[in-house]
């Protein structure tokens, strides 16, 4: 079938067919409701498409009026809410500029033979600056959610919502917007340096959607990431299940989950003092031991003693795993599931392995999607680029679980090779893969609305043929391969080095 057949819609489109007669700005004003693209159709979002009735035109709108944004509704506006949502979404996942996304935007118009906007981007700063930021993380945080509920329970352990809490940190432009709220690296003059921000990740288990992103000042009072743990478990619900590093494990934090109903599994701290002569032995290398709770000096702010049990119950896992130096090391893993037949020892142990997942997402979202380095100029921005990526990030991995999904429940599966099977599951499908269909039809599916069941089938098969490498067990040394460039590095306000480039006048020449 050729390309047009293939991306025909199914039914009637909404959006206006083009015109052959040439356009007039003054004859031709912006249609208002039928030609505002919907970036929901972009990402193949439709309620016959398996977990294609997460999001909807009605849910967004409503979303929009709760946070008051009612922008655009004059007849000559050209930028709409849905219209600057579905530019900002392209400009993030594409890492493109501002002139980028508008340029999409005029083509996108032209198409449609309806007013464009203009080649300048202020038109387009201004009205992004007006979505407020409780838009995308509302929308970012219901796809999360919503997604993992409907998900199978064979892609969730134990058949519970899993989600891997890890931390990062990543870069702001030194705006003195920027530096009046966040800090530099401790080490590092505000002249020199740029804002630092400390963040934590929540990020699905089963399908790799991120649930929330905190993030606060380096260093200080209150802004580690265990403090911003605690200050985010109200996004928990009872029957949660949260994997986290040694850095969490503590007796409050895992108590404060338990009393939500959310269980742990986390690493063995390595200052706690751990004697299991007076633990309770279920088997080899499986002990329950009782903690007591800590002294008062060591409650966190904010708390109080009564906010904890006396002792709290836990069970500690050991096994043991062969280094890149093919030696032996000995790990410990501390849970709340102290059920040893509805969870096993060795199942706990490969829950813990997958907390890797975490780190991927991570270098997901700052490598691939330029997170490493925010450019946003002040807070509010910074907290728009955040959220609007997230936004995009979420719905192209409901993309590879729609793929997923749908692949597994296919019985066509005879043209998949013996070597090269199709992924059913959403953490075997790549997030790059994924968003390079997505880009490679952005303008023509906002054009043409809902795809046709047999092309959408095509389309789910190829998501799914993007798998990721099988990686058991990985262990990577903190190295890089590539040089960097013999430059000086900077240690004084650039200002400084302005002043000592000094305009050189040439001599006349004398005969």
């Amino acid at each position: 079938m050729s390309i047009i057949s293939d991306f025909s819609p199914k039914k009637e489109s909404n959006f206006p067919k083009p015109v052959t007669e040439p356009f007039s700005p003054v004859t031709a004003p912006f249609p208002q409701n039928s030609s505002t693209p919907s970036f929901l159709d972009t990402f193949f979002q439709n309620e016959e498409i398996p977990f294609g009735d997460l999001l909807n035109d009605e849910l967004v709108r409503q979303i929009l009026e709760k946070h008051n944004c009612r922008f655009g509704k004059t007849h000559h506006a050209v930028y709409t809410p849905l219209l600057v949502m579905w530019m900002f979404l392209w400009q993030l996942l594409s890492d493109e500029s501002c002139d980028a996304a508008v340029a999409v935007a005029i083509a996108y118009c032209t198409e449609l033979a309806i007013k464009p906007p203009g080649i300048d981007t202020g038109g387009y700063v201004r009205a992004r600056n007006k979505v407020p930021c409780g838009v995308f993380s509302d929308l970012a945080r219901h796809v999360a959610r919503e997604l993992d509920a409907k998900a199978p329970p064979h892609w969730k352990p134990f058949g519970r919502p899993a989600w891997v809490v890890d931390g990062t940190t990543f870069t702001l432009p030194a705006t003195p917007e920027n530096l009046d709220k966040f800090q530099c690296h401790p080490n590092q003059h505000p002249d020199v340096g740029m804002p630092l921000p400390r963040a934590i990740v929540l990020s699905s288990m089963a399908t790799g959607c991120i649930l929330d992103f905190a993030y606060d000042n380096y260093s200080g009072k209150g802004t580690g990431e265990i403090s911003m743990l605690r200050s985010r478990l109200d996004v928990f619900r009872s029957g949660d299940l949260v994997v986290m590093d040694a850095l969490y494990c503590s007796f409050t934090t895992m108590a404060l989950l338990k009393q939500r109903g959310v269980d742990v599994v986390t690493r063995m701290n390595g200052s706690r003092l751990v004697d299991h002569r007076s633990s309770e032995r279920l088997e080899q290398g499986d002990f329950i031991m009782t903690w007591k709770r800590p002294s008062k000096s060591q409650i966190p702010a904010g708390y109080c003693e009564d906010d904890f049990p006396e002792t709290m119950k836990v069970r500690v896992v050991r096994y043991r795993v062969k280094n890149s130096d093919d030696q032996w090391e000995t790990f410990e893993i501390v849970t709340t599931l102290l059920d040893e037949e509805d969870y096993p020892r060795d199942e706990i142990a490969a829950l813990y392995n997958m907390r890797w997942n975490g780190e991927t997402d991570i270098r997901t979202l700052k490598g691939t999607l330029s997170l490493d380095q925010v450019r946003c100029q002040t807070p509010d921005n910074v907290e728009r680029e955040v959220w609007g990526t997230l936004l995009g990030y979420n719905l192209v991995r409901r993309l590879a679980a729609t793929a997923a999904y749908a692949v597994e429940k296919s019985s066509d599966r005879t043209d998949a090779p013996d070597d090269k099977p199709y992924s059913t599951k959403p953490r075997d499908i790549g997030f790059q893969g994924t968003w390079n269909v997505v880009a490679a039809s952005w303008m023509i599916r906002s054009l043409n609305g809902p795809v046709m069941p047999e092309t959408w089938q095509r389309i789910m098969i190829q998501i799914a043929k993007h798998r990721v490498g099988h990686r058991p067990g990985r262990l990577e040394p903190r190295v890089v391969r590539k040089r960097p460039k013999p430059q000086a590095k900077m240690k004084k306000a650039r200002s400084a080095y302005r002043r000592r480039v000094t305009v050189t006048a040439i001599e006349p020449e004398y005969f």
